[in-house]
């Protein structure tokens, strides 16, 4: 996985979003799957299990899941600040056009009520991921 420097995103210097159906089409069906964990130094790699099914499509352009990597902090920047975790899923075309789609998840974990999905997320995983990079 190649990434550019990371981006900062000027969230209080957007005041709306475009309607955006041709040329930026994206739909997914992520479904189960097994996988392997790997420790790295700012990030937690996953492995996916594509079994040759479709996960994504963007521009009528079909796309499995290559890696799924978890950062904390977050590579993305939002008015300067990063975000607790990033979940960023790279992903490939099927038809072997060298089409990458990178898809950037920010993750922001709170305890107060309600108690926030990212926060039961972590709390289910954490202890099952390996401590030390490998």
């Amino acid at each position: 996985m190649v990434l550019d420097a990371p981006l900062n995103i000027p969230t209080n210097e957007i005041t709306s979003f475009p309607e955006c159906n041709e040329t930026c089409s994206y739909t997914f069906d992520y479904g189960s799957s097994t996988t392997v964990v790997e420790h790295n130094e700012n990030y937690f790699k996953f492995t996916y299990e594509t079994s040759n099914r479709i996960q994504s499509t963007y521009n009528n352009t079909q796309l499995q899941v290559q890696e799924i990597r978890l950062y904390t902090p977050s590579l993305t920047r939002y008015n300067g600040e990063p975000a607790e975790f990033e979940l960023l899923i790279h992903h490939i075309d099927t038809q072997g056009q060298g089409l990458n789609v990178m898809v950037s998840v920010p993750i922001r974990v709170e305890d107060s009520p309600p108690r926030s999905n990212a926060l039961s997320f972590f709390e289910a995983i954490l202890p099952h991921l390996p401590s030390e990079a490998n």
